[in-house]
């Protein structure tokens, strides 16, 4: 019968989605002057998704990745089931979303990354390694 996630597993969820919440409500990019005329900077017109605080386009979806493996952790202490696997897809597909969006920002010299994709790849990063724990501490024999 599968055991019921440690305290620190349910700390490190918590920790996972409140880094993920607050990274997709933080800012993920600005973008830098191209040009400066006399001392005050200039940048292009476009709109970059992602540069304001707060919630637009798909950051709900992401929201409820964070808050479904937080439930299922929740859940797993009281009915004896491993939420391991909500973790592991949960961070699998936002450290997938999260990392690729930052590496295309990273690639446009325009672009200045800013916290809240760092957190967001964190977050998407710890709800992996904690997803991963169960299935390899069955792996060396302690049964999770």
């Amino acid at each position: 019968m599968p055991t019921a996630p440690s305290r620190a597993a349910d700390a490190l969820v918590l920790l996972a989605a409140t880094l993920t919440v607050a990274g997709t409500w933080l800012p993920w990019v600005s973008k830098r002057p191209v040009r400066y005329v006399d001392g005050v900077p200039y940048t292009t017109d476009e709109y970059v998704l992602g540069m304001e605080t707060g919630l637009h386009g798909m950051d709900f979806v992401v929201v409820l990745l964070a808050v479904g493996a937080l439930g299922a952790t929740a859940l797993s202490r009281n009915r004896r089931v491993n939420s391991h696997w909500v973790a592991l897809v949960a961070g699998t597909l936002l450290l997938w979303s999260h990392g690729r969006t930052l590496l295309e920002f990273r690639a446009v010299e325009r672009y200045a990354v800013e916290p809240g994709l760092y957190l967001a790849v964190a977050g998407g990063l710890l709800f992996v390694l904690v997803g991963l724990r169960a299935p390899v501490a069955h792996l060396r024999g302690s049964g999770a």
